[in-house]
């Protein structure tokens, strides 16, 4: 992931459920992001990393949404989950056996202003 900014960029992130605990790691920074359950099968998990946005929904196969900052573990916290400047290297860890979850990322640079 290359973040052509200026400055730490924060990430939002879709994670589409298949019964599995999935996690990502940016190795660049050190920084991770764990779940404490399983995303049942169907579900979409959204995830805004940005600090003024902090934001964890899941919406159900069947449209419902609810608050999931119960999924996220707090050892890892959310608004520390960025995009350093320049190229990130980032993990997937699918948490289960299937390796059917599918993740979006999504982050746009952000320049220094005056």
């Amino acid at each position: 992931a290359d973040n052509a900014g200026q400055v730490p960029a924060p990430v939002e992130i879709w994670i589409h459920g298949a019964g599995e605990k999935p996690g990502l790691s940016n190795l660049t920074t050190g920084a991770q992001l764990r779940l404490t359950a399983p995303l049942p099968t169907g579900s979409v998990l959204y995830l805004n990393t940005d600090p003024n946005q902090l934001t964890a929904t899941i919406t159900s196969a069947a449209g419902e949404s609810s608050n999931a900052f119960g999924l996220v573990d707090v050892t890892y916290p959310l608004s520390q989950f960025v995009l350093r400047r320049g190229q990130n290297e980032i993990r997937y860890e699918p948490g289960g056996d299937s390796h059917q979850t599918v993740i979006e990322a999504k982050w746009y640079s952000l320049y220094e202003g005056v």
